[in-house]
């Protein structure tokens, strides 16, 4: 019996369709690759091999595309109610040392690759190597404590996201009176918490220009101030600034980790002893 060839005819149609299909996939694919890697990615390595800033430029044009390196080092997030942007750079921080540097540039599959010097200011001849070392010394003990700062605002973040989830599984319940009990802990919990983050900054939903001195973040950033201010080791004024912010964040970080290990871990226990009933039977 000879096979029809209509169907054959068929048959060869479906499979040319197919790959058209896989075809038109793949071209989807490769735009969203090309979308998203559509960045020069750039590593700055020092004499010793230490990478010490990795940054990343947008390419929006063809041709000639001029980038430079500001001649600074990675610095550190600062607590933020926002969430940085998946895969963004760190913010530049200190101004390098003198010395050479190679800086290398990633787009996709090319790589290139060159190396500068950067000088002393020849304006400023009374710094000694150790006044530098010593200025690098104090961002470093710095950025640690920004970090600090950071990671403890993270976690009163995720503390008060969680109080919202919990909001929306309280609903759930049948029992009024438990409901209300709970609603009144989530309410509570959800004030102390503000009240830490007002530690660190201004509450939200202030109107006007609002400058609280009392404020960590702003006792952070005159410190951060002061340093870039001072051209070797921290002047007087700078160390006075850095002092009273390391002795804030020393308080507040006290104040958070007593809420944490008393209340809030309460709080937690009361709620992981609530069966909601997730699933309707």
């Amino acid at each position: 019996i000879k096979p029809d060839k209509k169907e054959g005819e068929d048959e060869k149609m479906k499979e040319k369709g197919k790959d058209k299909d896989k075809d038109k996939d793949k071209d989807k694919m490769d735009k969203r690759k090309k979308k998203k890697d559509d960045k020069v990615r750039f590593s700055v390595v020092n004499a010793e091999g230490d990478t010490i800033r990795r940054y990343s430029r947008k390419v929006d044009e063809k041709g000639l595309v001029r980038m430079s390196w500001n001649l600074r080092s990675d610095g550190v997030r600062v607590p933020s109610r926002n969430d940085p942007k998946k895969d963004s750079d760190l913010p530049s921080g200190m101004s390098v040392l003198p010395g050479t540097y190679t800086i290398i540039a990633k787009y996709g599959d090319h790589t290139a690759q060159t190396s500068t010097e950067v000088k002393m200011d020849p304006r400023v001849d009374y710094l000694l190597e150790s006044d530098m070392m010593d200025m690098k010394k104090a961002y470093d003990d710095y950025n640690l404590s920004m970090s600090k700062a950071a990671e403890a605002f993270d976690e009163l973040k995720k503390a008060k996201k969680s109080i919202g989830l919990i909001g929306k599984l309280i609903e759930t319940l049948d029992d009024e009176e438990q409901k209300k009990e709970l609603k009144e802990a989530n309410k509570k919990e959800s004030e102390n918490i503000d009240e830490l983050m007002a530690l660190y900054m201004d509450k939200e939903g202030l109107k006007g220009i609002q400058r609280n001195p009392k404020t960590l973040t702003r006792n952070l950033g005159m410190a951060r101030r002061y340093l870039r201010a001072s051209y070797g080791s921290p002047t007087p004024n700078a160390q006075i600034a850095i002092d009273q912010a390391l002795t804030l964040l020393d308080e507040v970080l006290g104040k958070q980790a007593e809420y944490m290990d008393g209340d809030w871990k309460s709080y937690k226990e009361k709620i992981e002893a609530v069966d909601f009933q997730l699933f309707e039977e």
